[in-house]
């Protein structure tokens, strides 16, 4: 408990210093500024601010107040990378069980290499594609980006939020499953004459989502990383674009950054809490198989 409440405050204190960063060195007519009591200034008047309310204000024109809308834009964030997050727990130790138990090296280094590309590159390609096809076929694949809660995007986003965790979590169960296919007990469950898919249900199963769980908060760190790009590409009113929008336009604002940067780890929490869920879920289930 008390390590708990150490890496929490270590968090904490680690959002509100690095929110300043913007404040301590930016661009002044030209010049580049350092000025490192902007730590210490920007600090005060949040703690300031809590009293009287200012600090959950912002805006260009007019003050407007953080909370109202916020719950909108923490859902949709919520739901885009709980679904890439399910998804890529799915899609990821099937496909590499597949090609583990297929051998199909070669198709493993294709994937890996897709990896590679990086999410603002996938996103704009995507992008690209999608308009080209409308042009050419007058098919509309997928929306590029969101333009009202009518017309939302959805297909888009989803596929490069998921990407890069399935990704990896193909390649971590291809090595998981690879060691454990080598067991002296796989080969004697082998021997016995048990099928491939009873083998892999009863024994290589169980020992994967053991290792999803430990591999699951880096997973929730790459789709949270992910989503700052995702959000703000495909304007999907999320918690970023808040933070993007409103935190950078007319003078930057650090209490803004703060809170945004706040509800982001409390969004981390809550999707790894549901991966979590759902590993233990499946691992119960390949239990009584």
């Amino acid at each position: 408990m008390k390590r708990r409440l150490a890496v929490l405050g270590v968090v904490l204190l680690a959002i509100l210093v690095l929110a300043a960063g913007p404040d301590v060195l930016h661009a002044h007519e030209g010049v580049l500024v350092f000025r490192p009591r902007a730590v210490v200034d920007d600090l005060v008047a949040y703690v300031r601010g809590l009293e009287d309310g200012a600090s959950f204000t912002y805006g260009v024109w007019d003050n407007r107040s953080f909370l109202p809308g916020l719950g909108s834009r923490v859902l949709t964030s919520y739901l885009y990378m709980v679904a890439a997050g399910l998804l890529a727990l799915v899609l990821g130790p099937l496909l590499g069980i597949w090609l583990t138990a297929g051998r199909h090296d070669r198709a493993t280094d294709v994937v890996a290499a897709a990896g590679a590309v990086p999410d603002f590159i996938l996103a704009l390609l995507l992008q690209i594609g999608v308009v080209a096809l409308y042009k050419s076929t007058g098919f509309r694949l997928a929306h590029v980006a969101t333009i009202d809660s009518s017309r939302p995007a959805i297909l888009l986003p989803l596929l490069v939020l998921t990407v890069v965790p399935t990704i990896y979590l193909l390649r971590s169960v291809s090595s998981r499953v690879y060691q454990v296919t080598s067991e002296q007990y796989i080969l004697a469950a082998k021997a016995r004459g048990l099928g491939r898919v009873r083998i892999y249900l009863t024994h290589v199963l169980p020992n994967v989502t053991r290792f999803l769980s430990a591999d699951l908060p880096r997973v929730a760190g790459v789709i949270l990383a992910d989503f700052f790009i995702v959000d703000y590409l495909f304007n999907l009113h999320g918690i970023t674009t808040l933070i993007f929008f409103y935190g950078m336009k007319g003078g930057y604002r650090y209490s803004l950054a703060v809170n945004g940067m706040l509800v982001a780890v409390a969004l981390y929490l809550a999707v790894y809490l549901a991966l979590r869920a759902f590993v233990a879920l499946v691992e119960s289930a390949a239990v009584r198989v």
